[in-house]
């Protein structure tokens, strides 16, 4: 595939409000800058890397330093920020159009997305930023770690497939054995579990036994303690119905002597009351008596009468009020009844205090009965569900003696299968080494190119007898691989190859680029594609005025020979009379501009 690029367009970006346009025509051509709007800085923020970004950026969507939309928009102004890319690819021209505001991506017109570009020119990311432009800044070739510069040429010659290959098959050996060994240990295990099945059949029945055993056991604790619960009960019932006799006799016999009680106050309060009557009457009579003989009346009717039948009537008076002083009964009367109201007042109190002591004690033994019925109706409501229970051993004794009949069919079956994974593994393991061989044949293949290709430009950058030795992965004696390039530099000053790493200032420069126009030249033979362009931004970094000097007559040469187009971005001013033209990239406080010198 022939790449030919032609013009490039660009309008809005970074530093650039306005369109600049640049024509790729064949030669070495010398890119310079000049920063009229910050003087001091001379060449650099004019704009120069930012062409160049402008160049990846339609091609990828970002730059060499993976910027992407949001810090490539114009630093002044809102126009829309657009790069147009016209290409020839095997002489067919293509316009490649990508914009900010909207966002948007076309090819010759239609709207395409990112893998129809880089289907188009044949070339990703990383391969265009190490075979047409050398980014300021970036890292190259010779730069990069061992297993990132393994990775470049992974990514381009797609050595991963074969890596994948093989450890697909090295994954299915894995699988197959990890499969096999899953047979081999379920086999084993279901082997000693059938041998060792009629065991655990024996110790289901014991265990189902012995948990028979516990629950007579439990069973048994739970009577007993039911049974002593029951006897406390019993006992407490009886202090409980002793109370309560005690209690209702004493309440009983209480109540009777209130009425007794009553009754006898009743009848001393008559007697006393008879008594009060008696002594009025014998005041009376003796008034009587008195006022009989004073005034000569009968002491009973209170009639005149004569003498001889007053002093008959005063002889009854008399007599009659003797009598009645000499009447002891009633007083003697009294004083019994007073004798009997307070016995019978000392028994009630003595009974009312038995009937107290009995509720007391019916009050304490109430809640401990009723704590002990609820127990014991407890304990009982357990027994009842300790005799219901139903033993769990009884059906994995069962379950056993059916899993042994089963494992017996299984086993049989993953014999069967073990078999299998044996014949698949040996095929699988075959290819796991294979698919690595043709992957370390395509490295040593390319690395051998790569090689030559190094060691015929080291005199172009006056580095005459000297060259360049590769060293790739190789495999360990435990089957994996160190992944890595090792580049080795053989001087004239050194007996032995020094690694690249070593080497310093202008030496390293010349070679670093010399690597990466190496890499370019061998990548894209490769892939097959043949462009007209290369961008070394700022190569001069480290290097003499004779190394400066070699490195520009080396690309002059090389445009020549290959009529490619090489952009020597830099911002030292080189004067030489092997440029062929002179790319001046201006910023002004309007923005920056693109003007060309022949």
């Amino acid at each position: 595939m022939k790449l030919n690029f032609k013009r490039l367009s660009v309008a809005n970006f970074r530093s650039f409000d306005d369109k600049a346009n640049i024509s790729f025509e064949p030669g070495l051509h010398f890119v310079r800058g000049d920063n009229q709007d910050e003087p001091r800085l001379e060449a650099n923020g004019a704009g120069k890397s930012s062409l160049f970004d402008a160049l990846c950026w339609v091609l990828y969507g970002k730059t060499v330093k993976n910027l992407r939309n949001t810090d490539v928009t114009p630093w002044s102004g809102a126009e829309p920020t657009e790069v147009t890319l016209v290409i020839e690819v095997d002489t067919q021209d293509h316009k490649i159009a990508r914009t900010i505001n909207p966002n948007n991506l076309t090819l010759d017109g239609k709207r395409v997305g990112q893998d129809d570009i880089v289907t188009l020119i044949g070339m990703d990311f990383e391969v265009f930023n190490h075979a047409i432009l050398f980014g300021q800044g970036q890292p190259l070739f010779f730069d990069k770690t061992p297993s990132e510069k393994m990775q470049v040429l992974s990514d381009v010659l797609q050595l991963e497939r074969w890596e994948e290959r093989s450890k697909f098959a090295s994954n299915r050996v894995s699988n197959l054995e990890t499969r096999k060994a899953q047979f081999s240990g379920q086999a084993s295990g279901m082997s000693d579990t059938i041998q060792n099945m009629d065991g655990l059949i024996n110790d289901a029945k014991r265990r189902r036994d012995q948990w028979e055993i516990d629950r007579a056991v439990r069973m048994t604790d739970k009577t007993a303690e039911r049974e002593r619960l029951e006897r406390e009960l019993e006992r407490v019932v009886k202090q409980w119905g002793t109370a309560e006799l005690s209690y209702d006799g004493a309440a009983t016999e209480a109540k009777a002597l209130a009425v007794k009680l009553a009754d006898q106050v009743n009848q001393l309060s008559a007697a006393k009351l008879t008594l009060d009557n008696a002594h009025a009457q014998v005041a009376g009579m003796k008034a009587a008596i008195k006022k009989s003989e004073k005034l000569k009346i009968c002491p009973t009717c209170g009639q005149a009468i004569d003498t001889k039948a007053m002093a008959k009537h005063l002889k009854h008076a008399k007599e009659a009020l003797r009598t009645a002083e000499d009447d002891k009964t009633l007083a003697q009367n009294i004083a019994s009844l007073t004798t009997k109201v307070g016995i019978t007042r000392d028994h009630l109190t003595t009974f009312r205090s038995r009937e107290e002591e009995a509720a007391a004690k019916l009050r304490t033994l109430t809640p401990q009965k009723a704590q002990l019925e609820t127990k014991i109706a407890e304990l009982r409501k357990v027994s009842q569900g300790q005799r219901e229970e139903i033993n769990p051993y009884i059906e994995t004794h069962q379950s056993l003696r059916k899993q042994q009949q089963a494992l017996e069919a299984e086993l049989q079956n993953l014999k069967d299968e073990m078999t299998k994974c044996e014949s698949a593994i040996e095929r699988a393991k075959f290819w796991v080494k294979g698919f690595k061989d043709v992957r370390l044949f395509i490295i040593e293949e390319l690395l051998s190119e790569l090689e030559i290709v190094t060691n015929t430009m080291l005199e172009d950058m006056g580095l005459v007898g000297w060259s360049i030795s590769y060293d790739i992965e190789k495999e360990t004696k435990s089957g994996t691989f160190q992944r890595g390039i090792n580049v080795e530099v053989h001087s004239t000053r050194n007996p032995k190859p020094v690694r690249w790493e070593v080497w310093c200032g202008g030496e390293s420069q010349r070679l670093r680029l010399i690597g990466s126009l190496a890499l370019s030249e061998v990548l894209l033979n490769e892939a097959n594609v043949h462009p007209n362009l290369e961008i070394l931004d700022e190569p001069s970094r480290g290097l003499t005025s004779g190394g400066l000097q070699d490195l520009v007559d080396m690309l002059a040469d090389r445009a020549d020979q290959t009529g490619k187009t090489i952009l020597f971005v830099d911002h030292h001013l080189i004067r030489s009379g092997r440029f062929t033209s002179t790319i001046h990239v201006t910023r002004d406080k309007k923005g920056s501009r693109v003007r060309v010198a022949v």
